[in-house]
């Protein structure tokens, strides 16, 4: 194998937006933004690491990221001292960036083993970071998992994205269809992190900021054919083959080069096994009828509660809807974004019937 690496610097982000170096840095940090809110900033602390002088706007816009770095470094040293919680994307890739070079995180997303896990890590980041809300939300079927957010405002409200730690008891949520819910992670963090940026793709289209990372993952590849075999046992080599075509245009894989021949097999294998599968038959609860059609389920707060001692959500489900109570709050099950109002009083009535 190879293992050459990409240099991420200012000519690889004018190549990955099809920008001419010839164009003033505006141009450059323009079309960045095209590729998600974070993604500039990258481009911004490339600007600043290569002698460029930079403004008092994009100086701004580099310290919160830096600012909004440290605060999840912070919070999750003191959480992991705590809890055992595995970090998916975000700052475990981050690390690997070159010196200089300030790769931005807009949420942490963690895994967790088990509920009860979940919950100690949930009263953790209470009492560590400035919560403001709590979405919770069941996904998965048969089997079911939780998936939990916690909110506070970015340092710059109306220009920056919320803060977001996002717990789970799953690893990777599939497609709600024939991509099943995949609770653990390969043993390699390398492997994991590529596959964790395959599965994105379920949500979105790849983006630069994505292809950046893959030129930082891919040199630290140790075995193709150990990657390659992640891949379809994760049911990813379809989003991952993706993924690697895409970055291979604009960037020398590394290693990774030599996965794109048998990943094309595993991926051809994973599309003909995701044509022969069925939707099951749609369960009686509402909660799997919902999560067997492919519809998420999210919770819309009734009321909040703090109860310490609990550690795993109660289910209730009465004529008409499906509560849950949880340890930082009760909640209504819906599987539609809009909630009536006499679904919403009936669920407030349930609720204060059980008291």
């Amino acid at each position: 194998m190879t293992t050459t690496a990409t240099r991420v610097d200012l000519a690889l982000f004018h190549r990955l937006l099809d920008v001419d170096e010839d164009e003033t840095p505006d141009v450059l940090v323009r079309a960045s933004r095209a590729h998600g809110w974070s993604f500039p900033a990258l481009v911004l602390s490339a600007f600043a690491h290569e002698g460029v002088a930079l403004g008092s706007g994009s100086s701004d816009e580099l310290n919160r990221t830096k600012t909004r770095r440290a605060l999840y470094a912070e919070a999750l040293a003191e959480l992991s001292a705590r809890v055992p919680v595995t970090v998916l994307k975000g700052p475990s890739v981050a690390r690997h960036y070159p010196e200089g070079l300030v790769r931005p995180v807009g949420d942490l997303d963690l895994v967790v083993a088990d509920e009860p896990t979940l919950w100690r890590a949930v009263r953790a980041v209470l009492e560590l970071c400035p919560i403001e809300s709590i979405g919770v939300s069941v996904f998965g079927h048969p089997e079911q998992h939780l998936v939990v957010e916690l909110f506070w405002p970015g340092a710059d409200p109306l220009l920056d994205k919320q803060h977001i730690v996002e717990l789970s008891t799953a690893a990777f949520p599939g497609d709600q269809g024939p991509v099943p819910v995949r609770a653990p992670l390969p043993d390699d963090p390398i492997t994991s992190n590529l596959l964790a940026l395959a599965e994105e793709r379920f949500q979105r289209a790849f983006t630069a900021k994505d292809l950046t990372d893959v030129a930082v993952l891919g040199p630290l590849v140790t075995s193709c054919a150990d990657f390659t075999a992640a891949a379809e046992q994760w049911n990813l080599a379809p989003e991952a083959l993706e993924l690697l075509e895409l970055a291979a245009a604009k960037i020398d894989l590394g290693p990774l080069g030599d996965a794109l021949v048998p990943l094309r097999a595993a991926a051809g294998r994973e599309r003909e096994r995701r044509l022969a599968w069925a939707r099951p038959e749609p369960p009686d609860d509402p909660i799997a009828a919902a999560l067997a059609a492919g519809r998420s389920v999210g919770g819309l707060l009734l009321r909040e509660a703090r109860r310490d001692d609990m550690e795993q959500a109660r289910v209730h489900r009465y004529d008409g809807g499906v509560l849950m109570e949880t340890p930082v709050g009760d909640y209504l099950m819906v599987d539609r974004v809009e909630v009536t109002q006499e679904q919403y009083d009936r669920a407030l009535a349930e609720l204060d019937g059980r008291d």
